[in-house]
């Protein structure tokens, strides 16, 4: 059985490995997604997230995968991977390099 968008939420750029039909259950990292329309196989296509809220913020030196459960480290004002001695703000909506100085976070 395939998953029925109610309500349009956080809009996520999704690029699937295999061919994506419209209704399927994505999940990226931490995130449970539907896809409102089919996505070819290697395509950047879209996918509604579980997220009331996109941002952008500052992120420590570190790489961070598209999905990635991300916290943050409010001694170093950043975003970071590490949940330890930090507060969990949401999912990474998309990936980040480590020599990134931001990174796109959904908040819950």
């Amino acid at each position: 059985m395939s998953a029925t968008i109610v309500s349009s939420g956080c809009r996520i750029p999704y690029t699937p490995e295999s061919d994506v039909d419209a209704g399927d259950v994505v999940v990226i990292g931490t995130m449970v997604c539907v896809a409102p329309s089919p996505i070819a196989a290697g395509t950047t296509g879209t996918v509604i997230g579980p997220v009331m809220a996109k941002a952008e913020m500052p992120k420590a030196n570190v790489a961070i995968t598209q999905g990635a459960a991300c916290y943050w480290d409010a001694t170093a004002g950043a975003v970071t991977t590490t949940a330890t001695g930090n507060t969990y703000i949401g999912p990474a909506i998309e990936a980040a390099a480590q020599a990134a100085t931001t990174v796109i976070v959904g908040i819950k």
